[in-house]
């Protein structure tokens, strides 16, 4: 009778720690949903073009504008409360629901393993005003390349009502307070309008409850130094009595996104009617201990028929006991038969289901049902590269996996499918079953796959828009895809092309130098060449040529972008051949003036000398006579400077003419230049004067 009891209480205390790791799994279960929700939006938003170029272009307020809507509506349907744009150095570009507030450093797990892992990474963050925000941080990438990282967040409270709704207990969150500062922890109350006792505990702070008052003795545990050591985390810890009520319970570890221990939930579980049921049979067993103990006494007496009556009796409180564990178990079934996505669990032996929810549209399990004929409707467990079970990649690593499947729908319809599978094991530390839950993800495919044609489509209509030639190269030399440019010069079809060997197009003398060019391509990521190309006709024509490796279609290939120069290079010759010509007509010019300036000399140094002569007898010459020679002299002065400035013009073509400046007198230079044009006013009647104002300097 004693083991009886004790077997009671053993699996009462099973029951309990049952509940705590079904707080546990719910919780983290609730919050892989909610980060797939929170990726699924990212997944969309990164495609957007007006946000992709407003980002490029640092323009902070285009982006507010068009990213507040898509904020707006994820906020009213996802409960979403932060949106961040992060650059590459971690700073805060824009914050969509604080745009005021930017510029930050970001120091957070969340950030730090997206950085380093170089993909989405989500977890819990203890803010500073003493809440949990599940943050998604998400590397974004255009074209391949890293320009930032989009970052949204929620907070997890309806995680706690959930968790009361779906499983009937009752939660109390305790955070370190080494954690947080009173101050903003305070300041964060007044803001949710909420109350608090920082110095209530002396090491932790209780952020949240579903209990309007906590009970005094959950204040001694919670207090205690001792309570939060390892050993005493997922078992029942707790037992307490509120009012006419009895609760027993534990405590269950949060682990933020950094994989710290930042607080613990304690779990209470009302069990007054199972106690009461439990105390119920005690009494039971003790009193047929005491008939027992009489029976013996007069074993033969009429007291017989009064054990068998109180053994009867004990049976039909045993049956009730199973019925209780029955109504337990369906009521985990109805639990499970709440949540929206499917939900199962697989033996890892035999691939046999053990438990499933409605959503997993299975229908009623046999003992033989098994998982991948009813999902996939395969004979065999799945095993290729493209639908990696699950189970495997568990059993080899044991720890939780994420992979992608296609899966029949109840209406026998094949879905894409997310399954998340999650590792349970046995007190020895195997793997006993496998926990999972799928997400059909087939309209989400869907609209990933239709941006990638879009974007596919968009590269093919500027790749064949494009007026240079543009060819793709495999690395075994073979050209892959051919621009209508590149068929336009060459004169091969797009068929054509792709059995082409690459010497067909290249002339002989050049077959080195595009050896070269393939090669340096792989090497440096880029060359530029000139070279000679042959058309379909035979033809030879002169080219200038661009390459540089990328990625297509996943995998590396060679871009060479080809551009025909042979007009280019007929022009360059004709201008060589114009530039000659003028130089040597030029040259001809120079010559021909310098002859002539050289032949005019002669004659003119004698017209000067006998008009100098003329001059310096003056006695044989009239004073009219002297002004004429006068003019005569000066007017030969000037045809000569005139000849020396011809000889000058041949100097400065040469580039060897130097000034000399010197001062001389304006006021003769004047008179000398009047006296040479006098002689032509007179003979047309007109009366040439020279004078100069006193202002006027004699010498410049």
């Amino acid at each position: 009778m004693i083991s009886i009891y004790w077997l009671q209480r053993l699996h009462f205390n099973e029951d309990i720690e049952r509940h705590l790791k079904e707080v546990e799994q719910l919780f983290q279960m609730k919050l892989d949903e909610d980060a797939k929700v929170l990726e699924s939006q990212i997944n969309l938003l990164q495609l957007d073009k007006n946000l992709q170029e407003a980002y490029l272009a640092q323009e902070r307020e285009t982006l507010r504008r068009h990213a507040a809507p898509f904020f707006n509506a994820i906020r009213a349907k996802y409960q979403v409360t932060h949106f961040y744009f992060i650059n590459l150095d971690r700073m805060c570009f824009l914050r969509i629901h604080n745009p005021p507030r930017y510029g930050d450093i970001i120091p957070r797990f969340t950030l730090d393993g997206a950085v380093h892992k170089k993909k989405p990474v989500y977890g819990i963050e203890l803010g500073k005003f003493g809440t949990f925000t599940l943050r998604m941080v998400y590397p974004w990438k255009i074209k391949g390349k890293l320009i930032g990282y989009i970052e949204l967040g929620k907070e997890i409270e309806h995680i706690t009502v959930a968790l009361k709704k779906i499983i009937g207990v009752e939660l109390f969150f305790a955070v370190n307070k080494s954690l947080l500062n009173r101050a903003d922890w305070e300041e964060g109350l007044r803001m949710m309008k909420r109350t608090g006792n920082w110095a209530q505990f002396p090491s932790v702070v209780i952020i949240d409850r579903t209990m309007p008052m906590m009970p005094q003795e959950l204040k001694a545990y919670i207090g205690s130094p001792s309570l939060f050591s390892k050993h005493k985390h997922l078992t029942a810890a707790l037992k307490l009595s509120i009012d006419d009520k009895s609760y027993r319970g534990g405590f269950v570890p949060m682990i933020d996104a950094g994989h710290r221990e930042v607080g613990h939930i304690a779990v209470l579980n009302d069990i007054s009617e199972r106690e009461t049921a439990l105390n119920l049979l005690s009494f039971i067993l003790i009193g047929i201990s005491v008939v027992i103990g009489g029976a013996l006494i007069g074993f033969f007496y009429f007291f017989i028929s009064r054990i068998e009556t109180r053994l009867v009796k004990a049976r039909n409180k045993l049956i009730e006991n199973d019925k209780e564990i029955l109504e337990q178990h369906h009521f985990l079934q109805n639990v499970l038969n709440s949540l929206s996505q499917p939900f199962y669990v697989i033996n890892v032996k035999d691939f046999t289901l053990k438990i499933a929810n409605a959503a997993a549209s299975f229908g009623q399990l046999k003992e033989n049902s098994i998982c991948y004929v009813l999902s996939h409707h395969n004979s065999q467990p799945c095993n290729s590269d493209k639908l990696a079970c699950p189970l495997a990649e568990i059993q080899k690593t044991k720890k939780s996996a994420i992979v992608e499947h296609i899966h029949y729908n109840k209406q026998g319809k094949a879905i894409n499918t997310e399954v998340h599978g999650h590792p349970i094991f046995d007190e020895q530390g195997d793997i006993k079953q496998m926990a999972v839950y799928t997400i059909d993800i087939t309209e989400r495919k869907h609209e990933v796959e239709k941006a990638l044609q879009e974007r596919e489509a968009q590269y093919y209509g500027i790749f064949n828009a494009a007026t240079d030639a543009f060819l793709i190269f495999n690395f075994a030399k073979r050209i892959v895809e051919a621009n209508l440019q590149a068929q336009k010069m060459y004169g091969y079809s797009k068929d054509e092309f792709a059995i082409l060997p690459y010497k067909n197009i290249v002339h002989p003398d050049y077959y080195p130098i595009f050896k070269d060019f393939l090669s340096d391509i792989q090497n440096s990521d880029e060359f530029h060449t000139e070279s000679v190309n042959i058309r379909k006709a035979g033809t030879a024509f002169d080219v200038e040529i661009r390459g540089s490796t990328f990625s297509y279609k996943g995998t590396p290939h060679l871009l060479v972008v080809i551009r025909d120069i042979t007009e280019h290079k007929h022009m360059i010759e004709k201008l060589a051949q114009a530039k000659e010509a003028a130089e040597a007509a030029n040259y001809a010019k120079s010559a021909f003036l310098a002859n002539m300036s050289h032949e005019l000399r002669t004659p003119l140094h004698a017209i000067l000398g006998f008009a100098q002569i003329l001059e310096e007898e003056k006695n044989t010459n009239s004073e009219e006579a002297q002004k004429s020679i006068r003019i005569i002299y000066k007017s030969g002065e000037n045809l000569l400077l005139l000849l020396n400035d011809i000889l000058d013009i041949t100097t400065i073509e040469a580039g060897k003419l130097q000034l000399n400046p010197k001062d001389f007198y304006l006021h003769d230079f004047l008179k000398r230049i009047a006296e040479i044009i006098q002689l032509r006013a007179e003979q047309k009647n007109i009366n040439l004067t020279c004078d100069f104002q006193s202002e006027l300097p004699n010498m410049v």
